[in-house]
């Protein structure tokens, strides 16, 4: 049965509605993208994001590692909140190579603030979940990575089955988007990597030894 206009309209609205959802999981996430970010002396507060930011990218969604480089060496950054980061009493501090980063996922460019403010000039590298590419257009390709075509097939009969609730939702149907969604699930997951106290020995190093979130 050949869908109307109408229907098709709604069922790539549902798509889309669907994709963008799943961004809120990170297991959800097939991969994984590079962005630096040129640090200007003097400035803490950077965005990113398609048109007007510091940086021309997609925004993130959310950023799983940053590192600032100097000298051929690389120094991790600490992740903050927002809390955390309103609770720094001299945000004017500065420092050739920042410490802290707090994200704030703001529509439509991401914004990330450091601390200390950088007055050095080096590159800050982010490693970031960015969102999935809308689709336009019903007759668009469908390029996504082994598993996921089932998963979004799936998903979204059930998703659409809300505007046809006279017909039977076959569980079969629902299995299938289960157990794909799942599968999609175990390929992502990433171990997490156990850290140790050398990066605490590199910040005594660094001269930085005293941490203004912790107090100690």
């Amino acid at each position: 049965e050949t869908l109307s206009t109408d229907e098709t309209a709604d069922a790539l609205a549902d798509l889309n509605a669907m994709m963008d959802s799943w961004m809120n999981d990170k297991l959800m996430a097939y991969s994984l993208q590079n962005i630096t970010v040129p640090l200007v002396a003097g400035t803490a507060t950077y965005t990113i994001g398609a048109s007007g930011a510091t940086v021309t990218a997609t925004a993130p969604v959310s950023i799983e590692s940053a590192f600032v480089r100097k000298s051929n060496l690389d120094y991790p950054i600490t992740f903050i909140d927002q809390d955390q980061y309103n609770n720094i009493v001299a945000k004017t501090s500065t420092s050739d190579i920042p410490e802290y980063l707090y994200f704030n996922g703001t529509n439509p460019n991401a914004t990330i603030q450091l601390y200390p403010v950088p007055n050095a000039v080096n590159n800050l590298y982010l490693t970031v979940q960015t969102p999935y590419t809308p689709y336009a257009a019903a007759t668009d390709t469908f390029a996504m990575p082994n598993g996921y075509e089932d998963a979004v097939a799936y998903n979204l009969a059930i998703r659409r089955w809300a505007e046809y609730p006279a017909i039977p939702l076959n569980q079969v149907v629902v299995k299938l988007a289960t157990d794909s969604l799942a599968a999609i699930k175990r390929v992502n997951n990433r171990p997490m990597v156990q850290t140790t106290q050398l990066a605490g020995m590199f910040n005594q190093k660094r001269g930085h030894g005293y941490n203004i979130i912790s107090g100690a």
